[in-house]
């Protein structure tokens, strides 16, 4: 499988490029690695240090690309080979790596938990509401499509953390995403789904994410005929 949008720079694979750093597909002790180099224009003094120890918190819960070393204006993690959530989640029938109904769900779950894990720490991703962009799916380890946070460069500890209001509004009332899966599912109201999201908010538990979770696990499929 293909990295997603890999295009190339003098000569290398180029996987990703943001306001702060391009990210390189490299080598590094041997193995393949994802490489991320702060760019020659970024903003004065900006320094990826931040987003490493970020990167290393989310870690520490078993969310996104290891992060093998990092320096100011280098990281080294993992390459995190698979496809964008967009992408997979519009991929065609007539494609190999069709997900299943049963798979796409799977995925919902695992990024809800995700986004409670990192409120749980704390570390508010930033970047949640475009969750389309900001989560790959992969399949080559277990067989069953996994879904992978990444790009923690705009994350913080200094604000709130709504990483799990701000990903299920993505992948319910947004645009993108919700348009694919209204192919697959009834997906509820958008005050159906406010409720649940408005009591996480002021209280987060797993209590409250119980019923902030069922929005995703819940949803009715759509039969074809």
């Amino acid at each position: 499988m293909a990295w997603p949008t890999a295009k190339r720079l003098l000569g290398w694979h180029v996987l990703g490029r943001g306001y702060r750093g391009v990210v390189f597909l490299g080598r590094w002790r041997g193995k393949t690695v994802a490489l991320k180099l702060r760019r020659a224009d970024a903003v004065p003094g900006a320094s990826l240090l931040a987003e490493a120890a970020a990167l290393a918190l989310a870690n520490g819960v078993q969310l996104g690309p290891t992060l093998w070393s990092a320096s100011e204006g280098c990281l080294v993690m993992d390459s995190v080979m698979g496809d964008r959530l967009i992408d997979w989640v519009y991929r065609e029938p007539t494609k190999p790596g069709y997900p299943s109904n049963a798979e796409v769900s799977a995925v919902l779950l695992q990024l809800a938990e995700a986004g409670f894990r990192l409120d749980q720490l704390g570390l508010d991703h930033g970047e949640l509401s475009c969750v389309a962009s900001h989560a790959m799916v992969c399949s080559e380890l277990s067989g069953a499509p996994e879904a992978v946070m990444i790009d923690f460069g705009q994350a913080s500890l200094e604000r709130r953390a709504c990483n799990v209001t701000a990903m299920i509004q993505g992948l319910l009332i947004g645009t993108s995403i919700p348009q694919a899966l209204a192919r697959r599912f009834v997906l509820p109201g958008r005050e159906v789904a406010i409720a649940p999201l408005r009591a996480y908010k002021r209280f987060p538990s797993p209590e409250t994410f119980a019923e902030v979770r069922s929005l995703v696990t819940d949803l009715p499929e759509i039969l074809k005929t």
